[in-house]
Parts: C-alpha cells; sequence; structure tokens
C-alpha cells in the first residue's frame, strides 16, 4: 500500500494542479463562505471513513487543501502536525503529501520564529485564488441543484423529458 501512495505521490507532482487559472471566478462569493464550504467538505470526507474502508477514500493531498484553505481565510497557521493529521493517511505518507505540494507551488512550509521545532504550512497566494474559484463554482452549482429540488415543477418543465413529448 506504501508503494503505491508513493507512486499516487509522483504522479501527482508530475501533473500539474494548476489549470484554466484564466477561469478564476470567486469575485462575487464571500471569502468566509468559501471557509466555510471548505470546512465542510472536509468535515464531509471525514465521516466517510465512518462507513468505508479507508483504503478506498484516498485524497490526503485534497484533504489538506480544504483544510489549510480554510485556516488561511480564518487567518489561523496550521502547523505540519496539524496538516498531516487533516489528511486522515499516516504521518510519513502526509509528508510525502506536503512535499508534493511544495514542489508544485500550492505550498509553503515555514519554521516559527519562536521555536525551530515548529513547522508550518500555508496555501500560497496562488493555490488560494484557485481554491476559491473553484468553490465558489461548486457553491454555485450546489445552489443551483438545490434550486431544481425545492422547485420540483420547474425541474420537470425543463427535463428533457418533458421538451420531446413537447416537440
Amino acid at each position: 500500500m506504501a508503494h503505491e501512495l508513493l507512486a499516487m505521490a509522483e504522479q501527482l507532482e508530475r501533473t500539474s494542479f494548476v489549470r484554466d487559472t484564466h477561469r478564476l471566478d470567486s469575485e462575487h462569493v464571500p471569502l468566509q463562505n468559501l471557509a466555510e464550504l471548505a470546512a465542510r467538505l472536509h468535515a464531509d470526507r471525514e465521516r466517510r471513513h465512518e462507513y468505508f474502508d479507508s483504503a478506498l477514500l484516498g485524497e490526503a493531498a485534497w484533504d489538506m487543501m480544504l483544510y489549510l484553505f480554510a485556516a488561511a481565510v480564518e487567518k489561523r497557521q496550521v502547523s505540519i502536525t496539524t496538516a498531516c493529521n487533516a489528511s486522515g493517511v499516516p504521518y510519513s505518507t502526509a509528508l510525502r503529501y506536503i512535499d508534493v505540494l511544495v514542489r508544485q507551488g500550492l505550498a509553503i512550509r515555514s519554521t516559527s520564529e519562536k521555536d525551530n521545532r515548529v513547522s508550518y504550512i500555508a496555501m500560497t497566494h496562488d493555490c488560494r485564488v484557485i481554491m476559491a474559484a473553484y468553490l465558489s463554482r461548486t457553491l454555485r452549482n450546489s445552489h443551483a441543484a438545490d434550486q431544481k429540488a425545492f422547485h420540483p415543477a420547474r425541474a420537470v418543465a425543463h427535463s428533457p423529458e418533458r421538451k420531446r413529448a413537447a416537440g
């Protein structure tokens, strides 16, 4: 299993995480709403482990990114240990994912000014912008789905089956 995770980490490193930056569209959603969404998504992902085998649900880097985004908006420093815990994988595996995030330019490490034994991790500005865009779109899509769920007549009126029957 460790070899599979290392292979996944290496694949992630070879693949650029930063895509379609020209399509950033988070300017109309308050950052606090996006931070709450990121925290909720992270909590939902953790809750899945109560129902399914953890081996089926591994996305350590994404779990860390959700946690780091919420922390950034809330202006909280995140220690490496806390980030590792947020990932849901063993500490050594989480450290490898942190290294990948740093090499990809998505996160930066720093050392405490008061205690050189403590290290912190934070999202880079570019990564925060991209995460905000992703979360903004997710939030809008969620609202659109809610609108259809709460307005079944509108959803039926615009359904493909209804259009075929009318046409």
